[in-house]
């Protein structure tokens, strides 16, 4: 468990979807969000979305880092969006700082933006920002990583992700891949990479990939941008791993997750 001294922290978000005859933008502004921080965050994320890898139950969860702040996205599809009351893509947006991103699991943010998007669907103009309940968390993306993957890997990981740049594909199966994801990028990447990084699953846009120094990826299935050269494949369910030799740094954050 987590305790922290506050009961809840208020997040700034943004919306951005198809608008009543302008097309994409954006949809929806908590009064604090700064778009522009947003823009420069998310690069090229901000336009019109790839229909190709869009079904009806498509969601994707990513997160992006840019020096003292993060930026958590849902991206999935919602009805009646536009003025001819057709279908679009959402992405909901949620700026955090990281120092409080190190102390908080992703999916106590993530349930605040579900809730949100239960109560208000898919508003047009200002809203308020994000409450996140506080009080006593369960960190279940840290366990997910102590319970899945093994030191070794952990270690490998950690040492491919301190350089300048890196590019991760990590092939699970299993039904935690935003667990595990998350908790590589609060507790990890975090921790030993300068850079600006974007971690998600196999449903992304490729061309944003190549706008970021450090890329995580965990998916089911190797796409086949992620077999060219450059890219690091660790295959969890094999647990296939070289023996490196460690140093303070490594030891230190792998003390801090498996004790």
């Amino acid at each position: 468990m987590i305790i922290l001294e506050s009961t809840s922290t208020r997040v700034e978000h943004i919306i951005y979807a198809p608008v009543p005859y302008k097309g994409y933008t954006i949809r929806a502004r908590s009064e604090g969000a700064d778009i522009e921080s947003f823009k420069n965050a998310l690069k090229d994320w901000l336009i019109p979305f790839d229909q190709t890898i869009i079904t009806s139950n498509f969601l994707e969860k990513l997160l992006v880092r840019c020096r003292n702040k993060a930026y958590y996205l849902r991206v999935f599809q919602a009805p009646a969006l536009d003025e001819l009351k057709r279908s679009g893509i959402v992405s909901h947006i949620a700026e955090i700082d990281v120092v409080l991103l190190k102390k908080i699991p992703l999916s106590q943010l993530d349930l605040a933006m579900t809730k949100f998007i239960e109560e208000y669907s898919i508003p047009i103009g200002n809203v308020e920002p994000l409450t996140i309940t506080l009080d006593t968390i369960e960190d279940v993306e840290s366990n997910t990583i102590r319970n899945t993957i093994p030191r070794e890997v952990a270690q490998k990981i950690i040492e491919l992700i301190r350089s300048d740049k890196f590019k991760i594909f990590i092939l699970y199966r299993g039904g935690e891949k935003y667990h595990i994801a998350f908790g590589l990028a609060r507790r990890i990447i975090t921790e030993a990479f300068s850079g600006d990084f974007i971690v998600a699953t196999e449903n992304i846009k490729q061309d944003v990939l190549l706008l970021y120094d450090g890329v995580l990826i965990v998916g089911k299935r190797l796409p086949p941008w992620a077999r060219l050269k450059g890219w690091n494949v660790i295959n969890l369910e094999k647990h296939i791993t070289e023996s490196i030799k460690t140093d303070k740094i490594v030891d230190d954050i792998l003390k801090q997750i498996y004790g």
